[in-house]
């Protein structure tokens, strides 16, 4: 199975340590992002393949980067 770039959107860092792990198992390449620039940077900068974003970011003004996935 070829690797997938995964971006992980969640501030924090504790809650998405299974999910860089369950990726980071499969060989998948992750970047996880805690704040808006961070994620906008990496999304400007790569072409994922997979996009996990907590949904209570959606609440906190993350919704304008829904465009750019």
């Amino acid at each position: 199975m070829a690797s997938s770039k995964v971006l992980i959107l969640q501030p924090d860092p504790k809650l998405s340590v299974q999910l860089i792990n369950h990726f980071t198992e499969r060989e998948d390449k992750v970047w996880q992002a805690a704040e808006l620039p961070q994620a906008q940077e990496i999304l400007h900068s790569q072409p994922l393949d997979l996009v996990v974003v907590d949904l209570h970011l959606l609440k906190n003004g993350w919704r304008d980067l829904v465009p750019y996935i």
